[in-house]
C-alpha cells in the first residue's frame, strides 16, 4: 500500500509515469543508472569531483529510449553538458556545480528540452563592482522550444543564460538568475522568447536584450549595475516590458 502511495505522489508531483517498481534513494548505491520505460534515473555521485559522463549517459539514454532524466536529489559537479534535443531533466531541488577551470557552456541545449527545479552554480564566482567579463555561461540554448521552469542560475563570469541567432519561441519560467555578469542575453536575430516571472538580481545587467519580439511579463529586477539594456542589432531589438 506504501509503495501504491508513493507511485502516486510521485506521479501527481512530476507528471512522470513510473511503469516499472519504485527507485529509492536511501538504499539505491551511487554512480549508477538505471532505467524504467517511463524514465533514466540518474545515480550521480556528490562525493565525485566529476559527474560529467554520468549526467551525460543518462542523458543519451533518455534520448535513446525518449523519456524523461529523474537526477537524485544532491550537489554534484560537472563538465559541458550537451543536451540533444527534447531532453527533458527533473531536477528535484539538485544543485550542478560547474567544474572549475572550464571556460566555455555549462550546458548547451537542443530544441524542445525542459529544465525543471534545477539549481545551475556557476562556482565561486560573483559580480562586484569593477569585475571583468569572463568566459563561462551557464545555459546557451541553441534550439526552439526550449523551457526553463522554477530553475536558479547564479555565478557564470559571462552570461547565465544565452540565446543563438535564429532561436525562436523559448520560455523563462519562474527562474531566479543571480549573481552572472549578464543575467540573460538574446543574441541579435534570437526572437520570441518569453520571460514569466521570476528575479534577476545582483548582475552588472539582468538582461542586455538584441533580439526583437521578446516578452517579459512579471519579472522583478534587483539590486543589478543595469537592470535591462535595449541594443541594436541585425534585427533592431524591440520587445514588450
Amino acid at each position: 500500500i506504501m509503495k501504491n502511495i508513493i507511485l502516486l505522489l510521485l506521479i501527481l508531483l512530476t507528471g512522470v509515469s513510473y511503469s516499472q517498481g519504485i527507485y529509492n534513494p536511501s538504499t539505491a548505491p551511487q554512480a549508477k543508472l538505471s532505467d524504467s520505460l517511463a524514465m533514466v534515473i540518474a545515480r550521480l555521485d556528490p562525493n565525485s569531483s566529476d559527474n560529467t559522463a554520468l549526467l551525460q549517459a543518462a542523458i543519451q539514454l533518455a534520448d535513446d529510449r525518449n523519456v524523461p532524466v529523474w537526477m537524485v536529489p544532491g550537489k554534484y559537479i560537472v563538465d559541458d553538458i550537451n543536451c540533444p534535443d527534447s531532453t527533458i531533466i527533473y531536477g528535484n531541488s539538485s544543485t550542478l556545480i560547474y567544474k572549475a577551470g572550464e571556460s566555455v557552456n555549462m550546458f548547451t541545449v537542443a530544441s524542445n528540452s525542459r529544465f525543471i527545479n534545477i539549481q545551475f552554480d556557476g562556482g565561486s564566482y560573483t559580480y562586484t563592482a569593477g569585475t571583468s567579463q569572463g568566459s563561462r555561461t551557464g545555459i546557451n540554448a541553441v534550439g526552439t522550444g526550449i523551457r526553463l521552469e522554477g530553475c536558479t542560475i547564479t555565478g557564470f563570469s559571462r552570461y547565465g543564460i544565452s540565446g543563438s541567432i535564429g532561436l525562436n519561441r523559448n520560455y523563462i519560467i519562474n527562474c531566479d538568475v543571480i549573481a552572472n555578469y549578464i543575467g540573460f542575453y538574446p543574441f541579435a536575430g534570437s526572437e520570441y522568447w518569453q520571460v514569466n516571472g521570476g528575479v534577476f538580481m545582483n548582475c552588472k545587467w539582468g538582461v542586455i536584450n538584441r533580439g526583437g519580439n521578446n516578452k517579459y511579463n512579471g519579472v522583478h529586477f534587483n539590486y543589478n549595475v543595469y537592470g535591462v539594456q535595449v541594443e541594436n542589432g541585425s534585427n533592431d531589438s524591440h520587445g514588450l516590458f
